[in-house]
């Protein structure tokens, strides 16, 4: 099915609004899927109601197959009252007519479910994330009392005010911890299929010969899993513990290296995709200092190409890549991964033989083998994605004069004001979502709302504002790092607290200083700069240093690196 097929289901549900349209949408996706959807939490019965099932596996005793919980969910903001009374009344008749053979109404409620999600992040692409969720509001008008909104999804919370935000991501580790929640397949707030993981699937030819007990972005680990690998996180991108401190130097790694890095990669450098080549910079510093691995210039563009493509496949319904594997390359994009899962396995195990990595044994194959998941997630989804997203959003603040004239980028105590501003208003990180235990139940604190919070950060708080704050006021009110995440103070496997959190932010201020953005100006073949509004923040753009000409003497000038520099060049 074509993407445009799938805007089209999610805008006919959303205008019409109407339990037909439901329906509607339904008989189309059943022409194309060919394969059944995932039973995720289900809605009871059939139209808009106001109930979830929680699902118990497949594989669950069977005795418990019916006793489900309901639990009651907020109305939609539809002004559709005459249609309630009706609408349960419906409720009633169809708990009082479900029967062991109710695989049919069981597909429907599935599929319903996806569908409403799928239409939920239909508008939040169409509408924006800040947008989407302000009209989501339940509890009061955004910065007025809103805690929370009924999306996306029909099984999920989401967060929305700064302070409900912040409690929600302090307690989420402690209640990993007891057990209490669980989480699950998901970036922010996007629910991902296993496409990408094939590692994990029992059955399938890529299959690795080890028993887990969860499959999917490695984010979502069980609490033992993350027993296991957060110690070797910690010590690699970060100083050992989390702390939640700014820090110039780690472990691996200080301000200075970092800084010679990114010198290293403009020298003769003239011309700046910056979307792409920021991309391309993070991924070698990352894996350099992650686990020792020097990568080529190939093999840095193979692990982008992996990257986007894994960004593609992953967010869309499973239907979608399943009738037509192909057209996303799948098989490509699975070929790079296992490429790059040999170098991670071999790299670790050198490691552990030079002492580096001492929380695993060099003959724990298993053990090995998810550190090498978990640092592959971490250069896909995590740090590979965010470091370049702020590299971006602060060009584009400086470039499009946003952010004003009242400040010198090239002076990094006022770069460090930008990036944080663009931190709070452009977020990389847009949710941290945990599943309840019992209930099935998703909790999102939606942490890049936290920036928009107009009791926390100003009734300007949709504009940007230089010099808004203080660093350590930005510190200590900024949670997109998830900075309050520390966990039980005697397990400090139990933080969630970005390990690579004073990294990141490092390597975001050495790019600059290397570049001195002042020197740059936007390239005449690029397209406008334009601010967006969530998932993605800005237009894609190519700056130009001012004294570049493209064409010198008639003959096309090299501009990615030196005739010597193997990592660099185009």
């Amino acid at each position: 099915m074509s993407r445009m097929k799938i805007v089209t289901w999610m805008l006919v549900i959303y205008a019409s609004n109407k339990c037909k349209a439901a329906e509607v949408t339904e008989s189309l996706l059943r022409q194309g899927q060919g394969s059944d959807i995932p039973k995720n939490n289900k809605r009871v019965g059939r139209g808009r109601q106001r109930y979830l099932r929680p699902f118990k596996d497949d594989d669950s005793d069977s005795s418990n197959d019916k006793k489900w919980l309901k639990r009651p969910l907020l109305p939609r903001r539809d002004n559709d009252d005459e249609e309630n009374d009706d609408e349960d009344n419906d409720d009633k008749e169809n708990d009082d007519n479900e029967n062991d053979d109710g695989e049919e109404d069981d597909d429907y409620d599935a599929l319903g479910q996806e569908i409403q999600y799928f239409q939920d992040v239909g508008m939040i692409y169409l509408k924006g994330y800040v947008p989407f969720f302000s009209d989501r509001m339940v509890d009061g008008q955004f910065g007025e009392g809103g805690t929370k909104a009924d999306a996306p999804g029909h099984d999920t919370w989401s967060y929305v005010e700064y302070e409900a935000i912040r409690k929600r991501v302090k307690d989420t580790p402690i209640l990993l911890e007891r057990g209490d929640t669980y989480r699950s397949n998901e970036l922010g707030l996007a629910r991902l299929n296993t496409y990408f993981y094939p590692e994990c699937k029992k059955d399938h030819p890529r299959a690795r010969p080890f028993n887990f007990t969860y499959c999917g972005i490695a984010l979502g680990y069980s609490r033992d899993d993350h027993k296991l690998v957060r110690p070797s996180l910690d010590k690699a991108y970060g100083s050992g513990r989390p702390n939640g401190v700014m820090s110039e130097v780690g472990n691996k790694w200080t301000r200075e290296s970092l800084l010679e890095d990114a010198r290293s990669f403009f020298k003769n450098r003239n011309t700046l995709e910056v979307q792409h080549d920021a991309f391309i910079w993070s991924t070698t510093v990352l894996h350099r200092i992650g686990l020792n691995i020097e990568l080529t210039r190939s093999e840095a563009e193979s692990f982008i190409r992996m990257l986007y493509g894994a960004k593609e496949i992953s967010k869309n319904p499973n239907f979608v890549i399943e009738n037509n594997p192909e057209q996303w390359k799948l098989e490509e994009i699975l070929d790079f991964k296992e490429y790059f899962y040999e170098r991670y396995i071999e790299a670790i195990r050198k490691n552990i033989e030079s002492g580096e990595i001492t929380d695993l044994e060099i003959d724990d194959d298993e053990g090995i083998f998810k550190l090498a998941w978990i640092f592959m997630d971490s250069h896909v989804w995590a740090g590979g994605l965010s470091v370049p997203s702020l590299i971006q959003s602060t060009l584009a603040a400086n470039a499009t004069g946003i952010a004003g004239n009242d400040f010198d980028i090239s002076d990094r105590n006022q770069a460090s004001l930008l990036l944080m501003e663009c931190v709070r208003l452009y977020p990389p990180v847009l949710g941290f979502p945990s599943t309840d235990s019992k209930t099935h139940f998703r909790y999102a604190p939606c942490v890049g709302m936290s920036g928009y919070d107009r009791k926390k950060f100003g009734s300007d708080a949709d504009d940007f504002r230089f010099g808004r704050m203080t660093m350590p006021e930005y510190h200590s009110s900024i949670l997109d790092w998830a900075d309050v995440a520390l966990g039980e103070d005697d397990a400090p496997w139990s933080a969630r607290i970005c390990p690579a959190k004073s990294l990141s932010f490092q390597m975001i201020l050495a790019f600059l200083e290397a570049m001195n953005p002042n020197e740059w100006a936007v390239s005449d073949e690029s397209e406008e700069i334009k601010r967006l509004e969530g998932f993605k923040w800005w237009t894609q753009f190519t700056l130009v240093r001012k004294w570049y000409s493209v064409v010198n003497d008639g003959l096309d000038e090299k501009v990615q690196g030196s005739e010597n520099d193997e990592l660099f060049p185009r």
